[in-house]
């Protein structure tokens, strides 16, 4: 019984794989450009070049601006809200603002303050500050942090026994699952292990491999439910990034090379903000995935190549609302409204 059980588990990887390695070949490339483009909020907040993370929720778009150390608060239609902390030392200030401002419970925002691992607490209604609590792990948050839907707080760590945690809203850790890669050292382990994750309505964890084409899709219990490797669309990246090492091995080896510069995910689509072009370093191009999480499937759906009026960009971050992409491309200090 054991062997036809396992007989028909590696039928079912063999057919994930040749659909992957299908849909890339049939990639669909779409170019849009932008319809509204926004490079200050009420003709006063001007963004900074250095809009690291963006995430929409309940009615507000909410924007680490990491070159300011604040988080500005919009609402849908592009209006200020508020803004939270400022550079400095102080319990309302930041010393390095990272990560993904989360609302919570629509009454709270969450703020990572790097600088002092610790989580900022803000009132979602005015702004004010509530409280902060420290990050359980001596690590850092640079990359897509999302919440459960009963508050608990997921992240991704190479410092502890597996990489992903489960923490609550005061810092205590829950749970930690998923696995390493296999790596030569810690410098390498860092390198290829760090992961941007996001949450479903479904009570599923999708986490996506900052530097490698290699999804992993886990239950609320951290159980493994699938795993994609997209090789061949994805192949370009990983051949320059094994070039350069070639070159200079001392300083790439163990670089953290981004090839998913950020995710979103978004009534069951999962979008992948990725360089385009890894010898022209330029975060262009989003791919998108439908995900089915009755049977934990992902399948390619298409690839949206985000043009500019100047021709040039790089985008740092994108949200997704009412058929809409929202991006912040650095170069111009925008924020660039893309309708598909």
């Amino acid at each position: 019984m054991k062997i036809f059980k396992l007989i028909n588990y590696l039928s079912l990887v063999i057919v994930i794989i040749i659909s992957c390695n299908k849909n890339e070949k049939s990639q669909k490339t779409i170019n849009i450009k932008p319809d509204t483009t926004i490079s200050k909020i009420n003709d006063s907040i001007l963004f900074s070049s250095n809009i690291t993370n963006l995430t929409i929720d309940s009615g507000l778009i909410m924007m680490n601006d990491s070159k300011l150390q604040r988080v500005i608060v919009i609402n849908k239609d592009y209006n200020s809200k508020f803004i939270l902390g400022k550079r400095g030392r102080g319990p309302k200030e930041f010393t390095h603002i990272s990560g993904t401002p989360l609302l919570i419970e629509n009454k709270f925002i969450y703020v990572f303050d790097q600088g002092k691992r610790k989580f900022k607490v803000f009132s979602a209604k005015n702004g004010k500050y509530k409280a902060s609590f420290k990050y359980p792990i001596e690590d850092i948050i640079l990359f897509d942090i999302d919440k459960g839907t009963n508050g608990h707080i997921f992240s991704s760590s190479h410092l502890t026994s597996k990489p992903i945690i489960k923490f609550d809203n005061t810092g205590n850790i829950l749970q930690k699952f998923g696995k390493f890669l296999p790596s030569e050292n810690e410098k390498h382990k860092k390198a290829i292990n760090y992961r941007h994750i996001v949450t479903t309505n479904e009570n599923k964890i999708i986490t996506v491999f900052l530097s490698k084409p290699r999804i992993e899709i886990f239950n609320r219990d951290g159980k493994l439910l699938k795993q994609y490797i997209f090789k061949n669309y994805f192949n370009f990246f990983l051949q320059r990034v094994k070039n350069r090492i070639k070159k200079n091995p001392s300083k790439y080896k163990y670089a953290i090379h981004h090839l998913f510069e950020d995710t979103y995910y978004y009534k069951n689509k999962l979008y992948l903000l990725y360089w385009g072009d890894y010898n022209h370093p330029s975060a262009n191009e989003v791919a998108v995935f439908k995900f089915h999480p009755r049977k934990n499937l992902l399948s390619f759906k298409k690839v949206f190549k985000l043009k500019t009026k100047s021709g040039k960009a790089h985008f740092t971050t994108i949200g997704i609302e009412n058929n809409e992409i929202i991006a912040f491309d650095a170069t111009s200090a925008q924020l660039l409204i893309y309708k598909l």
